[in-house]
């Protein structure tokens, strides 16, 4: 999904907090955050998107007592909740409603529109859990002793 403009910008304008940090160059300030000077400065750009733990280093770099992150949590919030509301439109396009002959004698309009809402927000929520990744931790390493034969 295209991101809107607003979102871009904000991402943009937090990127550009890294350019103005105050005495780092690009290539220091990505070794003491221990990211690449390239993905510092797509950052800056907007051209790159990290995740949280990048800014959580940078707040720590930059001792702005959590104001990246902050930032951050608030443009994951404002896209996420862009996305939902284009899925609910979506959804709402393409859900048909029933002939007043075809519906429970008791629904009203207001009842079936609440219902179809609600319905397309659980497809999306569930689409949203489906494309994370899995949490998964690695499986331990076993020593096999007869592998490693000293003579």
């Amino acid at each position: 999904m295209v991101d809107s403009d607003e979102i871009k910008s904000a991402r943009r304008d937090l990127g550009r907090t890294l350019a103005h940090a105050a005495g780092h160059t690009q290539h220091g300030f990505a070794g003491l955050v221990q990211y690449g000077r390239s993905s510092v400065a797509n950052t800056e750009t907007g051209r790159q998107q990290p995740d949280r733990a990048f800014w959580v280093r940078c707040d720590m770099v930059l001792q702005t007592g959590g104001a990246l992150v902050k930032e951050y949590d608030a443009i994951v919030a404002l896209a996420r909740q862009q996305r939902r509301a284009s899925a609910l439109r979506a959804a709402a396009r393409s859900t048909p409603v029933l002939p007043q002959a075809d519906r429970d004698d008791g629904a009203t309009d207001r009842q079936s529109d609440d219902a179809r809402v609600g319905l397309s927000a659980l497809a999306f929520d569930l689409t949203e859990l489906s494309s994370e990744p899995p949490m998964t931790r690695p499986s331990p390493t076993r020593f096999d002793p007869g592998r490693y034969r000293v003579s």
